[in-house]
């Protein structure tokens, strides 16, 4: 699925469940995983694009770090809404 594609509205998709997503979501990153675990590290070394002193590595981190706080503005709002089980309740 393309980014263009996780923003298209009234597309007649049935919306996915909670789980759902938490699964598809689960299943990218330990594709991720897979693929960085698999390239050697030359490739994570070299840059991402030639105009740009950029490492493979540098942009994971980065992504990395994007990720982890887009989750934590997920977390955050579902907290708001009543809809994250904490520990203690």
């Amino acid at each position: 699925m393309s980014n263009a594609e996780t923003f298209v509205k009234d597309s007649g998709k049935i919306v996915e469940s909670w789980d759902d997503l938490q699964q598809r979501l689960d299943n990218l990153f330990v594709q991720w995983e897979e693929a960085i675990i698999k390239c050697d590290d030359a490739k994570l070394d070299s840059r991402t694009h030639p105009d740009r002193d950029e490492s493979w590595w540098n942009s994971l981190a980065h992504l990395a770090i994007h990720n982890a706080h887009h989750i934590g503005q997920i977390v955050y709002i579902r907290k708001e809404q009543g809809l994250w089980e904490t520990w203690f309740e």
